[in-house]
């Protein structure tokens, strides 16, 4: 089966954005508790950071956030297409022998 690469490229991009401007609302009504979930999730100490948020690095992480989880995917999506044409994945090897 060959991936349309371009469309889940594509799917990847709208919920990352949709989950990232999700994060950001949260972050925005809720800053204290998202900084101790932060906090927990990076198993570290924050107590002196707090959140910079303006319309800028919301922006600039939303785009970057996106751009980043597209290219991952789409490099994902190749090489399983890669992959999948040598008959790497239908034999049950992980890479094509020589």
């Amino acid at each position: 089966m060959k991936l349309d690469v371009k469309a889940l490229t594509l799917a990847t991009a709208l919920v990352t954005a949709s989950l990232y401007a999700l994060c950001a609302i949260v972050v925005a009504l809720f800053p204290g508790p998202s900084l101790a979930m932060f906090a927990a999730i990076m198993h570290a100490n924050l107590g002196t950071l707090s959140w910079a948020m303006d319309i800028g690095t919301v922006g600039t992480g939303l785009v970057c956030t996106t751009a980043l989880a597209s290219l991952i995917v789409y490099a994902v999506g190749w090489t399983y297409n890669r992959l999948s044409e040598r008959g790497a994945l239908r034999d049950g090897r992980a890479l094509p022998q020589s």
